[in-house]
């Protein structure tokens, strides 16, 4: 006989799971201690009694044993068991569902695009009104535009992420200051630049006008100067400036590479020997020695002298805007040196290479506050991309520009110029003090001490 067809005979006799139909006998019918064998022995459930089974006979099918169509397609599973309890009312011919082992299950298959972006954006809306798309900005009115001045209260700058952040410890005028820069300006002339220097008893300010007119005097105001004179220069009127030594000495030279000289604030003038050289900026040393950015046909090199008949050169290996209007300032304390220019700030300490300031393009003007290498820089001008207003900036050795203070601005002042500008900035190490050179004032500023307001 075959032994598929008699286990299924055995299957077919086994009483409903329930038990509860009449001509069925009962679930407790069946419990029972012990079960019958074949030999009619009886056979104990106890788990310590089936050692005595044998498991190792294998089920032997032969050909003979074979006798109909589902005979041939019967295989013997030696796994385990899988009892098929379906419906006897399944039809045998219906193809058979495969299995997870035939099947291959492929789990790379896409599926369907739908509107709902599974939670990602923790949202069922459709993708195009994710948070993906631009917000409008904060405290931005109907057109996108920022309230400038609260974002000033709370320290932001308008272009989020990327401005400088501001500094833990502002800056703040002294007591007194400003103080306005009165220069000898006729109706059709103009401001071209000014310069500071700290001294004992008040900083000398020196003023140069388009029409090549200097004026300099000890305060803060050079009005009603009588130092002031046109410097004897051929080849031009004077664009650049600087105020050198404790006496001071006044210099003032033109784009050509003509150079003058006095030392009594403008009330004479001593012609130096010329610089064969295109003059980009001047400025003072801590020495008390001046220092000019000059080119010429091989680059750009940086040039020192005391007296203005005797000089230094050093090649400097930077890349300036070529523009001839441009406007170049330098500042050097030492061997660091800082070279401004349209682009940006760039500085090189200790005879190392230029490393570019980030953020830095608007300054216009920059000094070394404090003594010796590592001293901190500061810049001045529109340092805040899509802001017109002037800032003061502190740039640490290695570290990014901080923002330290908004410098107030002037109706007069942007009338007198282009664009709002800084002219200069003068450091004083015996007081610690900052000057600001804006064209219609001058500004002192210092840390912020603690509990002001």
């Amino acid at each position: 006989m075959n032994p598929r067809n008699e286990l299924e005979d055995w299957l077919t006799e086994l009483p409903p799971l329930d038990g509860d139909e009449d001509d069925e006998p009962g679930a407790k019918d069946l419990v029972t201690d012990d079960l019958e064998t074949d030999d009619g022995a009886v056979a104990s459930l106890d788990d310590a009694a089936a050692d005595d089974l044998e498991v190792d006979d294998g089920v032997d099918i032969t050909d003979e044993s074979s006798v109909s169509e589902d005979d041939d397609r019967w295989e013997a599973d030696v796994g385990e068991a899988e009892l098929d309890l379906c419906d006897e009312g399944d039809d045998e011919d219906s193809p058979e569902a495969p299995s997870q082992d035939d099947a291959e299950l492929d789990v790379a298959d896409e599926l369907p695009a739908t509107d709902d972006d599974a939670g990602e954006e923790g949202t069922t809306d459709p993708i195009e009104h994710s948070l993906d798309e631009e917000l409008p900005a904060l405290d931005a009115d109907e057109e996108g535009d920022f309230e400038d001045t609260l974002l000033r209260e709370v320290q932001l700058s308008t272009v989020l992420g990327a401005a400088p952040r501001w500094a833990d410890v502002l800056w703040e005028t002294t007591a007194g200051s400003p103080w306005p820069l009165e220069a000898l300006l006729s109706e059709n002339d103009a401001l071209v630049t000014a310069c500071a220097l700290p001294t004992a008893t008040a900083p000398v300010i020196a003023v140069v006008t388009a029409h090549g007119i200097v004026s300099a005097r000890r305060g803060g105001t050079v009005r009603d100067s009588a130092s002031a004179a046109t410097p004897p220069l051929q080849a031009g009127a004077p664009v650049w400036v600087a105020l050198t030594g404790a006496r001071p000495a006044l210099w003032v030279a033109n784009r050509t590479g003509e150079l003058a000289r006095s030392d009594d604030l403008g009330a004479t003038w001593t012609r130096c020997a010329p610089l064969n050289r295109a003059v980009l900026a001047l400025t003072a040393r801590e020495d008390g020695s001046l220092a000019a950015l000059a080119r010429d046909a091989k680059g750009v090199e940086l040039m020192t002298t005391g007296d203005g008949s005797r000089w230094f050169t050093e090649r400097v290996s930077l890349d300036l805007v070529s523009a001839p209007m441009a406007r170049v300032w330098i500042a050097q304390r030492g061997h660091t040196l800082a070279i401004g220019d349209a682009d940006g700030v760039s500085i090189a300490r200790g005879g190392s290479t230029f490393v570019r300031v980030q953020r830095s393009a608007g300054a216009t003007a920059g000094v070394f506050a404090g003594a010796g290498g590592d001293a901190p820089l500061v810049l001045a001008g529109a340092l805040v991309e899509g802001d017109d207003a002037l800032y003061l900036g502190l740039v640490r050795r290695d570290d990014p520009m901080e923002i330290i203070a908004e410098i107030e601005r002037s109706a007069q002042a942007d009338e007198m110029l282009d664009e709002a500008t800084v002219l200069s900035l003068a450091w004083d190490d015996a007081r610690g003090l900052l000057y600001v050179v804006t064209p219609d004032r001058v500004s002192s500023w210092s840390p912020r001490r603690r509990g002001s307001v």
